[in-house]
């Protein structure tokens, strides 16, 4: 993938880029989510230069990714997690905790990759929206004994 600065509109743009295909498809939900939200504003970028981050990532994922056999293409963790490092700001990273919550939202359908999405960047960066300060959107504490996150998860291979 190729390198952006640290905390730049890019990086930024390129999380919210893999949040919104991490179901395999882009819906008009999303990006209307993307617009109420006024995530391009808060990242610090304009729709047209977004949209040049967005075929990048494309472009990158067609060199760096692994083709599926159903034709899928996936990021590894490793890959996601480099992608993740480049966020170093506790609040941009809450901030895009928040935006990829919403995005896997926006069309009530929280898939396995979007969550497993989510579940990398709160680990990753140490974010928990059930702590006070994080709260954004609402989410229920789940009860003892059940699982928040899917076992399925889209990305290929183990993390080491």
């Amino acid at each position: 993938m190729r390198p952006y600065p640290a905390d730049s509109p890019e990086a930024m743009a390129r999380l919210v880029t893999i949040a919104l295909v991490a179901d395999d498809s882009v819906s008009r939900d999303e990006v209307d989510q993307l617009d109420r939200d006024e995530v391009l504003m808060q990242i610090g970028i304009d729709r047209c230069h977004f949209d040049a981050i967005y075929c990048e990532v494309h472009e990158d994922m067609l060199a760096h990714g692994t083709r599926l056999p159903d034709g899928r293409l996936v990021l590894d963790a490793r890959t996601i997690e480099g992608l993740l490092d480049d966020i170093c700001s506790p609040a941009l990273q809450l901030l895009m905790v928040r935006t990829i919550q919403a995005i896997g939202h926006a069309d009530r359908i929280m898939t396995g990759g979007e969550t497993a999405l989510l579940g990398m960047a709160m680990r990753r960066w140490n974010v928990d929206l059930f702590e006070p300060g994080h709260a954004g959107i609402p989410m229920r504490r789940p009860r003892q004994g059940r699982h928040v996150w899917s076992p399925r998860v889209a990305l290929a291979g183990p993390t080491p």
